[in-house]
């Protein structure tokens, strides 16, 4: 796995102190299963590969208050994503992120605004996929009832992967509506825009040129050509959440997301359900 010193000796010294002063521990897990009908991100059907991949989570953090208006959140993140038909495209989500939040005024319809900052570490199962990841991400928000609040924002990403071939940079901007139609049922819907490097599968053509940024991987049941092209990918997305308790959660979540690239199209279908639990 890369290291992951410098993030991890950052969060540890800001959990220092919020251990010192009036803090609270964010101890969240999660476990769910997510199927995505276009892994490979492929435009001709024969080489679109299909599976549901097993995804625990678990987050751990202090969130603590700096003044009356301006909180701070240092979480770190452990995801994996594991697929049972193709052990190559399995992988574990390393990262620290540190987010200060302001409100803009007083009472809890405030509009608000964050800044983050994310580092961390991709593993997979197909070790050329390896990569560093930073984020940095700006967002604002604002309830407007005592049921409805909406939010958007923007985050660009980088990918230092192992091959160059996998490296990507992305810009992506997001909005986000959550409508709580009982004191127990949420409905999210969402949109986002990402531009920026995105890496599609073909299969190989014997005897042609392969083109700059491409290698043949074995990630999938077959051999298919890995390619990085520019492209825009749109998101739109659907969830309901159902809470079983004050701490536990059942989740359902829809997304269909279509990328542009400069000569065709990748469609992906994405459903995914999930228990969670605060402690």
């Amino acid at each position: 796995m890369r290291p992951l010193a410098l993030p991890v000796l950052l969060c540890a010294l800001l959990l220092a102190h919020a251990a010192a002063a009036h803090a609270e521990w964010i101890v969240d897990a999660e476990g769910g299963a997510v199927y995505e009908d276009n892994l490979t991100r492929a435009t001709r059907q024969a080489d679109r590969r299909s599976d549901i991949a097993l995804a625990p989570a678990l987050a751990l953090g202090h969130y603590f208050q700096l003044t009356d208006a301006m909180s701070l959140l240092a979480v770190a993140d452990f995801k994996a994503s594991l697929y049972p038909r193709f052990d190559g495209l399995s992988n574990l989500s390393s990262t620290v992120t540190l987010g200060v939040k302001h409100k803009l005024g007083l009472g809890a319809f405030a509009p608000w605004l964050r800044v983050s900052a994310t580092a961390g570490a991709l593993d997979y199962g197909d070790n050329v996929r390896d990569s560093s990841v930073v984020a940095v991400a700006v967002q604002v928000g604002q309830r407007f009832s005592e049921r409805i609040d909406l939010q958007g924002g923007y985050t660009y990403e980088t990918l230092d992967a192992r091959n160059g071939v996998f490296d990507q940079n992305s810009h992506t901007i997001a909005l986000k509506g959550n409508v709580a139609l009982t004191g127990a049922v949420q409905l999210t819907l969402g949109y986002s825009a990402r531009l920026g490097d995105l890496v599609v599968h073909t299969a190989p053509v014997p005897g042609a040129v392969r083109p700059p940024h491409s290698r043949l991987v074995n990630t999938f049941d077959t051999p298919l050509v890995a390619l990085r092209i520019n492209g825009t990918t749109h998101i739109f997305a659907a969830a309901a959440s159902y809470a079983l308790t004050p701490r536990a959660a059942v989740n359902v979540g829809y997304e269909y997301q279509i990328s542009i690239g400069p000569l065709f199209n990748y469609p992906n279908n994405l459903a995914r359900a999930s228990f969670g639990y605060s402690f």
